[in-house]
């Protein structure tokens, strides 16, 4: 087992007892009370006797509710959000019963002189179908508003637009339940009481022909009524999107639950989830709660079948399962000795030493581990050291001598307990961060069975640029020259990629992102290469976080307003989305990822070019979320 770090909490619950008893002289007991003077001390224990309760003073600061107050601050706009938000959540619990929609539901929220156009066109065009998936799009010609579109009036015109919108979630007579979501991307103030907003719209639920799932784009007009009500006044669609089953099998099943049964795995680790060990580790620095862990998958044993190694939270083993015949997985995490409990980042099981076998690396707190596979049993070889924050690794043989090499990313720079984060410091640039954690890159110089790899990161130009606040690599030869180049995603700074290229018969990477067109200072969690239009060429995608909070705020004239324009449009950028740019051929990339329709996936996380339906194009899979509770109105 790798040796253990510095067990932090427990020295600082020493640092706590001895506090106790210094505050407390002789007494044996020393009762800490807090004292936040917004409600009465609550009595404790009346039946024991304290010779001391020392109480920790606080200061009492604004509620939550005058500290997130957007009219305070000069920002109506979002102030007018909350309210047209209030609104479309009524519309969506009405929306969530098709069945049970009256027009005596909706007259408060349309004004007495609303008009609409179809919120779904005549002609819903088909762009896709198999036997699985019917895809249907439709998109106006013009994107801005169009008064000729407004062919429906009042509230019955209002109704009937709506039932055409969930006509097809309508199942022979049943009563289905939607889900539903609304997002305000845009708020723009007109005049005379008049304010526009730009809205998604999703619904989600079962229809006749299987599982069915709508995304539109509205434009909305809004009123501010004499009684402070806001009142729809207009609403047109931009685009909507539907895909529908063509039978009622799923298209995926989840198979956790059978093919863990028996596994040997604990259930209360792994069914417990993150929330519940953030509470319980003891090192939770570097954005520990954000749940970082990784897995890979690999024969391990030679078998044929594909074998899973999953990386734990702190203090939590990782776990290796071997897949049986049957399909299911059996637990040997202790048995092949990699039920490491450092933390774990992410890993690869990949021949190392190109002997056959799938060896083993692991990106833990400041190095990677690499274990030999002996057949039986990994066997640890090497630690690497790296910058303490590490996120994840990737291999290629970059400098085609027959042996993988190793490039990993690092987020945070080496801060202490204690320390203020980057992000919270007053210097930070969010956009065009460069004091991130140092990545590295590692030649494999293995011979004759001794494992040796050497950092070269600075030697050949990959410390240029290099502390971005990185999560994800990718290795791709996208300039067709035989040689593999490196995209790197970054999530505070500008993204980088570098350009294999060779000097003076030494390789050298170049970072070539601002001549390519690919600086995408965009929040990247992932990026993943694929040759989506089948040109030959490969393109790269990048998963962003998609703010709708932030895409109305960054347009807006008082954002900023004596800022550069490349810094705004920047932090504009920041909020868009996810990015698909494709390969010209030249040396450099187009961004098509409004035209594709990428950008909004919301909290996106990894992503993976994959062929879903076999038909020989490549789709994308981009996970996606954050907070999964009821919403408690903090985000």
């Amino acid at each position: 087992m790798l040796s253990s770090p510095e067990n932090l909490g427990i020295n600082i619950l020493k640092w706590i007892i001895g506090l106790v008893c210094l505050l407390g002289g002789a007494a044996l007991v020393a009762l800490f009370v807090w004292d936040d003077s917004s409600r009465p001390v609550e009595p404790v224990r009346a039946d024991l006797e304290y010779e001391n309760v020392v109480k920790l003073p606080s200061q009492l600061g604004a509620s939550w509710s005058e500290v997130d107050n957007p009219e305070s601050d000069g920002w109506d706009t979002e102030a007018f959000q909350d309210e047209a938000k209030k609104q479309f959540k009524q519309l969506g619990k009405q929306l969530a019963h098709p069945d049970q929609l009256s027009a005596d539901q909706l007259t408060g929220l349309v004004g007495d002189s609303f008009r609409c156009a179809d919120l779904v066109p005549p002609d819903f065009p088909v762009v896709y179908q198999d036997t699985d998936l019917v895809v249907q799009r439709w998109q106006a010609a013009d994107t801005e508003f169009s008064e000729d579109r407004l062919t429906r009036s009042g509230v019955t015109g209002w109704l009937s637009a709506l039932k055409e919108l969930v006509a097809p979630f309508a199942a022979d007579g049943a009563n289905p339940e939607l889900e539903y979501q609304f997002k305000i991307y845009r708020v723009s103030p007109l005049g005379d009481r008049l304010t526009e907003t730009r809205q998604f719209v999703s619904l989600f639920g079962d229809g006749p022909e299987g599982r069915v799932e709508q995304h539109s784009d509205w434009i909305a007009r809004w009123s501010i009524e004499s009684d402070g009500q806001h009142r729809l006044v207009e609403v047109e669609p931009i685009s909507i999107e539907q895909t529908s089953g063509q039978r009622k099998a799923e298209l995926f099943t989840d198979v956790t639950e059978s093919v863990m049964a028996g596994s040997g795995a604990p259930d209360h680790q792994f069914l417990l989830g993150l929330d519940h060990w953030f509470e319980r580790v003891q090192d939770q620095r570097y954005s520990a709660f954000i749940g970082i862990s990784g897995i890979t998958l690999g024969d391990v044993d030679g078998d044929g079948l594909e074998d899973m190694y999953v990386c734990q939270e702190t203090g939590l083993p990782n776990r290796l399962f071997l897949q049986q015949e049957d399909g299911t997985l059996k637990d040997v995490s202790a048995d092949w000795g990699v039920d490491w409990l450092q933390t774990s980042r992410s890993a690869l099981l990949l021949d190392l030493d190109n002997d056959g076998d799938q060896d083993l690396a692991v990106a833990i707190m400041g190095g990677i581990a690499l274990a030999e596979n002996d057949g039986s049993r990994f066997q640890l070889k090497q630690i690497l050291p790296t910058t303490d924050d590490t996120t994840s690794i990737v291999a290629a043989d970059y400098d085609n001598d027959g042996r993988l090499d190793l490039y990993v990313c690092a987020n945070f720079s080496n801060t202490s307990l204690g320390n203020e984060l980057p992000s919270d410091s007053a210097d930070f640039v969010i956009h065009d961060a460069n004091d991130g954690g140092k990545n590295s890159l590692f030649h494999n110089e293995m011979k004759q069975g001794e494992w040796n790899f050497r950092d070269v990161t600075g030697e050949i130009g990959l410390d240029v640029n290099n502390q971005k606040y990185s999560w994800a690599a990718a290795w791709e030869d996208y300039d067709n020259d035989g040689d593999m180049d490196l995209y790197v995603a970054n999530d505070f700074g500008r993204d980088n990629l570098y350009r294999h290229e060779v000097v003076d018969g030494e390789i050298h990477f170049s970072d070539v992102a601002e001549s390519a067109n690919v600086e995408n200072a965009a929040s990247g969690m992932s990026t993943s290469f694929g040759d989506f239009n089948r040109d030959g060429l490969m393109d790269v995608f990048i998963s962003n976080m998609y703010s709708s909070a932030g895409n109305r705020i960054a347009f807006q004239e008082q954002f900023k307003p004596d800022a550069p324009a490349e810094v705004r449009n920047r932090m504009a950028r920041l909020a868009r989305g996810n990015t698909l740019l494709q390969n010209r051929g030249d040396g450099s990339f187009e961004d098509v990822s409004g035209m594709s329709g990428v950008e909004m996936g919301r909290w996106a996380w990894g992503s993976l070019f994959f062929d879903l339906n076999n038909d020989g194009w490549e789709d994308l899979m981009v996970a996606n979320g954050f907070v999964t509770t009821d919403d408690t109105g903090d985000l």
